[in-house]
């Protein structure tokens, strides 16, 4: 049986491919399971061999048989060892014919995997040319529905572009259409047989179709006929925009005309609130939502040159109706307030009345101009203006007083004008603002000349009667009346110095700009110092040391006074300066033999105009305030000499006596003692009156020390000087001790009036 399995397994060898599967069969089973597998085998072999032993016992051949002879034997014995090896090749037959069924099944499987194989290969190119087929179809399908497409968007931008240039037949038409059906022949043409509302949001709609076709046609100027197509819209626009502005003109002046036929404004004005309103302006602003948006494409089109002309047009129409309207009707309410009230409630009343009146103008006007700046509107202002203008400036050329003057320019600046200049001002006030400052700049004018022509008579030009010179008594008059110290002061002023300040500086400070306030001022303050030193010249006639007092008491006052003025005092004056003309006069009169021949006068002549030429222009800058300064300083000073020479001037004079060689021994005590005794008594007798005059003309008692103080010096540094004069000289003891005592004397008596 060994031997048979070998030639099994050399008959029946297994291929590599075999092989490995065996291998890969069997590392993949679980041994477990191959354990059992081959107990399972072994069972199967004993059981056959049970049964081979249980068939050969139960064999009928065995049993039955009968061996007669040998041959009977080899024949049963060949049978049995037959039967015994069929019987030991039966499985292996079994699993060979198994084998043989398998490898059958297995060429018929492989046969059916080969023609499936090659059906499956057949199909896969059938379905690779399908496929190849459909995709080809589906790019055929694609391109030509994006070439579908492409022509439809390109038809569609064809048909988007051609709409830019059909639509100019289609607004023609309906241009020409509605013109045909809505504008009737009869005059007043656009508003006869139709109201602008009515057309007024088609038209509108068609001027916008317009603007887009305009403005694309002008992006493509490369297209063909662009520009002609451009120009004829442009016409048919300027045709519905003047259809516009016909429309505007036409039906505001109807209503003007309307509201003058009802009112008779132009021959019976008259000004009130609910006038104003109701029959002015009420109609308008019924009329103001049906032109306003017709006005308002005009707006939107100011830049172009022809829509802005057409707008203008409105506008000067919109002006002149109202003027039509307002300009009577304010002039008669300024007619009526000019009779009845003085000129500063005439400017204080009139000019609230026109700002209320321009206020509701500029309320007017916005309803029909909103986009349109205000300053359209300032004509319009203008002319309700000049009613006031022309209504007060006759009375502002008649006004002379200074302070009626400066209280209109204050009802003006700070009343009317205030907000404006603060700069909170409304919409009103910037639009009556210009001819408003017209006005004042008139009343400043008047008031700038009344002001000169003040200065010049009433300070320059002024003549002080008796009571005005009438010093030191005047004070002491003022002094009994009582009163406030400083309310006497004021009263004792010279007029010229009191009109000067009061009167002119102070009033006129505020009203007027700063540097005209500076000439004012510096011609009043030159002309006060004159007034005031000329004053000072007649009371010095009467009294020296009065008149000094008189002087020094004014510039104090009038300094003191100018001092809170922040300007500049300064002022230019021109002169004539002929000092080059004396040397050519000189040469000319030498020359007098020339002057009875005409030949030698002409040469003469000539040659002086060579020379001479005319007289030069000295331009100089004054300060008055300094020139004041100055006269104040100079009359101090001389107040101060003529101070010292009243109380000690034999002394000063004995003084200079004594400085001459000639004098210096005449020293003696008898004249010594009697200069002493001289300076003395007047000391005594004139120094009071001397502070009480001080006390009497200056009210400051700095100024009074400042002032006796340099008078005492110069009577001590005499008293001093005459001491000295005694030593040098060699005076006796009795000289020295008389002069020491009499200083002594003297200081106590100044000290002690002090």
């Amino acid at each position: 049986m060994a031997q048979r399995a070998a030639e099994w397994d050399a008959f029946a060898p297994l291929t590599a491919d075999q092989q490995s599967v065996v291998a890969a069969l069997t590392s993949a089973l679980d041994p477990k399971v191959l354990s059992k597998q081959t107990t399972k085998n072994e069972s199967l072999d004993r059981a056959a061999a049970t049964g081979s032993q249980g068939s050969w016992k139960s064999d009928p051949l065995l049993q039955s048989s009968r061996l007669d002879n040998a041959q009977h034997f080899r024949d049963w014995f060949s049978e049995l060892s037959y039967q015994n090896e069929w019987s030991q090749e039966e499985i292996p037959r079994a699993v060979a014919a198994a084998l043989a069924d398998a490898v059958q099944q297995c060429d018929t499987i492989t046969s059916g995997v080969s023609f499936a194989l090659r059906e499956i290969s057949h199909l896969c190119s059938n379905y690779e040319m399908v496929a190849r087929k459909t995709a080809a179809m589906h790019s055929a399908c694609e391109s030509l529905v994006q070439s579908k497409v492409h022509l439809v968007g390109v038809t569609d931008e064809i048909m988007v572009r051609l709409a830019y240039f059909d639509k100019l037949e289609e607004f023609s038409s309906k241009w020409q259409q509605w013109r045909e059906t809505r504008v009737s022949t009869v005059p007043g043409g656009p508003i006869a047989n139709s109201e602008p509302a009515e057309c007024g949001s088609r038209l509108v709609e068609m001027l916008h179709a317009i603007d887009s076709c305009v403005a694309y046609l002008s992006e493509k100027s490369h297209y063909c006929d662009s520009a002609s197509f451009v120009e004829q819209y442009q016409s048919l626009q300027a045709q519905i925009l003047t259809f516009f502005r016909d429309s505007f003109v036409d039906k505001f002046r109807e209503t003007t005309l309307k509201v003058l036929e009802e009112t008779k404004v132009a021959s019976s004005g008259s000004l009130s609130a609910d006038h104003d309103i109701l029959v002015l302006r009420l109609p308008f602003r019924v009329l103001a939502p049906t032109l306003s948006p017709l006005l308002a494409q005009l707006e939107a089109r100011v830049p172009a040159s022809p829509v802005h002309e057409l707008l203008e047009d409105c506008l000067a129409c919109y002006r002149d109706c109202r003027r039509m309207l307002l300009h009577p009707t304010f002039g008669a309410h300024v007619a009526r307030l000019s009779a009845l009230h003085d000129l500063d409630s005439l400017l204080r009343v009139a000019s609230s009345d026109l700002l209320q009146a321009v206020s509701e103008e500029l309320a007017l006007w916005r309803l029909f101009f909103p986009a349109s700046s205000d300053s359209a509107l300032v004509p319009l202002a203008d002319a309700l203006c000049d009613v006031l203008y022309d209504a007060t400036r006759p009375r502002i050329i008649r006004e002379m007083a200074v302070p009626r003057l400066c209280e209109l320019c204050e009802i003006l600046s700070s009343e009317v004008l205030e907000p404006e200049f603060a700069g909170h001002a409304s919409p009103a006030h910037h639009l009556v603002a210009r001819p408003l400052r017209r006005i004042l700049s008139d009343i400043q004018e008047r008031l700038i000349f009344r002001t000169q022509t003040y200065i010049h008579d009433e300070i320059r030009s002024y003549r002080p009667s008796t009571s005005d010179l009438d010093y030191p008594a005047k004070l002491l008059g003022d002094s009994a009346e009582g009163g406030t110290r400083r309310r006497r002061e004021f009263d004792s002023w010279y007029p010229t110095l009191d009109r000067t300040l009061m009167h002119c500086l102070s009033v006129v400070y505020r009203c007027i700009e700063k540097s005209v306030f500076e000439h004012l001022a510096h011609e009043a303050v030159a002309a006060c110092t004159a007034s005031l030193t000329y004053a000072s010249d007649l009371i010095s006639r009467k009294s020296a040391l009065d008149g000094r007092l008189f002087l020094i008491k004014h510039l104090v006052a009038l300094r003191e006074q100018i001092a809170p003025f922040e300007v500049d005092f300064t002022g230019e004056e021109s002169t004539l300066d002929f000092s080059h003309m004396k040397d050519a006069l000189l040469s000319l009169w030498s020359k007098t033999d020339s002057f009875f021949s005409f030949s030698g006068m002409r040469r003469l002549l000539s040659g002086f105009v060579q020379d001479v030429s005319a007289p030069r222009v000295c331009d100089s800058v004054v300060d008055s305030k300094k020139n004041l300064e100055n006269e104040l300083k100079s009359t101090c000073e001389k107040f101060i000499l003529e101070a010292s020479n009243t109380l000690a001037g034999s002394l000063m004079e004995g003084l200079k006596q004594l400085a001459s060689p000639l004098n210096k021994r005449m020293l003696s005590e008898e004249s010594v003692i009697a200069l002493l005794e001289t300076v003395e008594s007047s000391v005594d007798i004139h120094y009071p009156k001397l502070i009480e005059s001080m006390d009497l003309y200056l009210a400051n008692p700095i100024l009074q020390s400042l002032m006796i103080k340099p008078i005492k010096t110069n009577i001590s540094t005499a008293l001093g000087a005459l001491a000295t004069a005694a030593a040098n000289t060699n005076a006796s003891q009795a000289v020295r001790e008389a002069i020491a005592a009499a200083s002594q004397r003297i200081s106590r008596a100044l000290s002690e009036t002090s």
